[in-house]
This record gives C-alpha cells, sequence and structure tokens, in this order.
C-alpha cells in the first residue's frame, strides 16, 4: 500500500504513515475497483455510425470522445492512487479516433462530390 500523501510504501493495515505522518483513508474493496471507461466504446460506436452516414461530423465527435477517454485513462483515485477506469476499452478508443481521421480526411476529400451539401452551399450563399 502507499501514503496517500507522499506516494511512500507503507505496509498494509497502517492508519499512519511512518514518514509524513498522514492518517491513511481505508477504502472498501468494492469502491476500488476501476470502472469501463464508457467514452471508448462511444467514441467507436460514433465512428462505425459515421462510416454509413454523414462522414465528417461523426469522424469530428469520434476524434473528441477519443480525447476525452484518453484523458480519463490517466485519472487516479485521490486516496488509493489506482486508476479510476480499467484499460479495458483502450482498443475501442484507438480504432475510434483512426476511423474518425479516415473519415474526416475522406469525407473533406469528397466534400464537392456530395449533391447535397452543394444544395446546401447554395441554399446559403456561401
Amino acid at each position: 500500500m502507499n501514503c496517500i500523501n507522499c506516494d511512500k510504501s507503507i505496509p498494509d493495515g497502517k492508519q499512519e504513515c511512518p514518514y509524513c505522518g498522514t492518517t491513511q483513508r481505508q477504502v472498501p474493496k468494492e469502491e476500488s475497483k476501476s470502472r469501463y471507461n464508457i467514452f471508448s466504446a462511444a467514441s467507436f460506436l460514433v465512428s462505425l455510425i459515421g462510416l454509413a452516414v454523414y462522414a465528417i461530423i461523426c469522424g469530428i465527435v469520434s476524434m473528441a470522445l477519443a480525447g476525452i477517454a484518453y484523458y480519463l485513462y490517466d485519472q487516479k483515485d485521490k486516496y488509493t492512487k489506482a486508476p479510476i477506469y480499467s484499460s479495458a476499452g483502450k482498443g475501442f478508443m484507438i480504432a475510434g479516433f483512426i476511423i474518425g481521421i479516415i473519415e474526416l480526411v475522406f469525407g473533406t476529400g469528397n466534400i464537392h462530390q456530395n449533391a447535397f451539401f452543394e444544395q446546401l452551399l447554395h441554399y446559403f450563399h456561401w
């Protein structure tokens, strides 16, 4: 077990850190479990939707969700210093980000070939 203040290793069950004197918080077993990061799966799902529908918007949303998921994977519990989210789903995060980039690149490359977008540009006088 590590101290919640100085992060030095202390014997399990100790109430105080022998190095800095900080009282340790006891964490129940069910509280210390890490959770699944839902943003990873959401990123992958939005990128798959983008393959079938309008790619540019879904690509941007997918990359944003993957960025949030990546940020959350580095978060640690304040007391136990254990990761809040499990590493399960990192593959979905990476796949969602890569597919989002591909959708964005190909979507912007084909933007002028899309008849709906041309009509939209004409309607707004762009």
